[in-house]
């Protein structure tokens, strides 16, 4: 099956055939003309397919390098710029005689699989490699490996893909977290504003260049998780809450890393803590009052003595 109903339970819960989905990039279509860049291809997959086909996995945001040949994907024509559009190839060409044109822009002719493969060089993009390689694996086997976690501990892909997706978006996102893409590149030894200079907005929706970069910056972050996270948060005053939506239940992975490091909110006491310092008040012959247990726990409670009046030999 090569629609993207078959990542249903895999990389997100529901499908639906209209909207948007996380991690598949809009087509945005205008009658017949495509005027985003939804599609990708591996030039040397078209090259050496006995017959084309368009991968399921070019349609996905979080894939920039094949994870076969490892080479860089394009996301349009690298002659003219059109947007990939392999369907319309064909389009007014009923009466000459049949040509195989799947591999053809159908605006300059260009055969993709003729195209250039754009390879990768340095530290970053070899463990972007290789990161694609393991997103590429999550998909094939729902399963992935907790970040953060032993190696033999897994958690379900749908829950993978849901937490990465929260980082890569806070990574993008134009409040206080996207501070954290400069402390990233600073690491990476990465120029921003050679390589993306503008990364603010919905991820999905990005070009490839700029997804590459997020998708760099997310590699980095995952190798040691959440220690890089931590730490960096800290350098730039990026609580929890910048990280957690309430529109949503986030990945507990994710979660958990950002209330555990991250969450700088007021103590909340649980009801068997509060039951036992009641007890433990009582046992004590000491007031058992609310303002008093929220003393014992080291909540915000109101001194009572500065209240009383002082006497005259006081």
């Amino acid at each position: 099956m090569t629609t993207l109903a078959a990542y249903e339970g895999i990389l997100f819960e529901c499908f639906k055939r209209s909207g948007e989905l996380p991690w598949v990039m809009p087509i945005v279509k205008r009658g017949r003309n495509r005027l985003g860049y939804g599609m990708q291809f591996c030039p040397q997959c078209l090259a050496t397919d006995e017959k084309p086909y368009y991968r399921r996995l070019w349609r996905l945001s979080c894939m920039v390098i094949c994870p076969v040949h490892g080479c860089y994907l394009h996301d349009c024509c690298p002659e003219c710029g059109a947007s990939v559009t392999f369907h319309q190839g064909d389009y007014g060409m009923k009466l000459l005689p049949f040509e195989n044109v799947i591999r053809k822009c159908k605006k300059c002719g260009l055969d993709r699989g003729a195209a250039p493969a754009m390879t990768y060089y340095g530290d970053s993009e070899t463990r972007l490699a290789a990161f694609q390689r393991s997103i590429a694996d999550v998909l094939r086997t729902s399963w992935a490996l907790e970040p953060g976690a032993p190696v033999t501990s897994h958690i379900m892909s749908i829950a993978y893909f849901s937490g990465l997706h929260d980082l890569v978006k806070a990574l993008c996102s134009k409040s206080r977290t996207g501070r954290l893409r400069e402390g990233c590149a600073r690491a990476l030894g990465m120029d921003l504003a050679d390589e993306a200079p503008e990364l603010a907005g919905a991820f999905d929706g990005f070009r490839l260049k700029e997804r590459r970069v997020i998708l760099k910056l997310a590699a980095w972050l995952l190798e040691s998780w959440p220690e890089r996270l931590v730490t960096l948060a800290n350098e730039y005053g990026v609580t929890s809450s910048y990280f957690i939506s309430y529109k949503k239940q986030p990945a507990y992975w994710y979660q958990s890393a950002m209330e555990l490091y991250l969450d700088a909110s007021h103590y909340h006491p649980s009801e068997d803590e509060i039951r036992a310092c009641r007890s433990f008040l009582k046992a004590s012959g000491l007031l058992v009052s609310k303002n008093n247990i929220q003393r014992w726990l080291g909540r915000y409670y109101v001194d009572k003595r500065r209240y009383i009046k002082p006497t005259a030999s006081q």
